[in-house]
């Protein structure tokens, strides 16, 4: 019975699970956050070097409440969800 609900469970949640684009303002300085990029892509630690080749910007990581969020300075919320719509991820998954 515990493993029907884990499998239901973990389908939920795979139903439900999205890439989140966030633009934060900070001091002196703006940034853009993916959140929710592990459940889509395998070696995130690949693809956001890509990214930030492309972006020509600098990134951080942030962990907050069990996920990490992946910063680039700067105001890149369209190029980010057209860059990962070229990679193959939906465009359903992606919440801006």
């Amino acid at each position: 019975m515990d493993l029907a609900v884990a499998s239901s469970t973990s389908t939920l949640t795979s139903i439900d699970s999205c890439i989140t684009l966030k633009f934060r303002k900070e001091k002196k300085t703006s940034r853009t956050y993916i959140i929710g990029l592990e459940q889509f892509v395998p070696d995130v630690d690949k693809f956001c070097k890509d990214l930030k080749k492309t972006l020509g910007t600098g990134s951080n990581v942030i962990e907050e409440d069990g996920s990490k969020m992946y910063g680039f300075q700067g105001d890149f919320i369209e190029r980010i969800y057209n860059y990962l719509i070229s990679k193959g991820i939906d465009k359903s998954k992606i919440k801006k």
